[in-house]
């Protein structure tokens, strides 16, 4: 797998600024966020502001990662705290669930307009709505299955968003999905 690298030199000063995010504010960062942002995760909330259309100037907060464009320019990507999670498109249980910070499995309308099944969550700090493909997480189910052994009603309760606990040795190990972890490289919110 090729690792992603952000270096310091290439991240667009130009595009923070315009929403209150300074050199000097990027550089002031901890070293473990700088780390973070380096290998193309995801940024604590942090306060930003952005102009309306009348050209007011207003105060919100947002997460922002790195991503190379086509032409191979390091853009940022922001992930606004959002008021209110979007939980519309979801039935009244898998709404609970969510709002309960539980993980649901569900279709979701990707950006291209195709639709597909799909791990989701909300983010806790901005409420925005979380989805990865289920192939994905159910690929890396697989691997921890087959590492540890796991029997498929283990892997059955990890799939229903139930962490799985056990020892091996002395060591205390948790299985579970959380697309929230800040590790997460591949944040992704829903698309209409």
């Amino acid at each position: 797998m090729k690792k992603v690298q952000f270096y310091e030199s290439e991240y667009p000063y130009d595009t923070l600024e315009k929403f209150g995010l300074t050199r000097e504010m990027i550089e002031d960062l901890p070293m473990h966020v700088l780390d973070d942002l380096s290998a193309g995760l995801r940024s604590p909330v942090l306060p930003i502001k952005v102009k309306n259309d009348n050209g007011d100037e207003i105060a919100c907060r947002s997460r922002f990662s790195f991503v190379y464009s086509d032409e191979g320019k390091v853009q940022a990507v922001f992930y606004p705290a959002l008021k209110t999670a979007p939980l519309e498109k979801f039935g009244a249980e898998e709404q609970k669930s969510l709002m309960a910070g539980k993980t649901i499995v569900s279709d979701v309308n990707l950006p291209d307009g195709l639709s597909t099944r799909a791990y989701i969550q909300i983010d806790p700090e901005t409420r925005q709505v979380i989805t990865a493909p289920a192939s994905l997480i159910e690929n890396n189910l697989k691997l921890a299955s087959d590492a540890f052994h796991l029997a498929q009603q283990e892997v059955t309760s990890i799939k229903n968003g139930k962490p799985l606990t056990f020892s091996i040795g002395n060591d205390p190990i948790t299985i579970g999905v959380d697309l929230t972890d800040p590790k997460i490289r591949n944040y992704h919110p829903i698309h209409d």
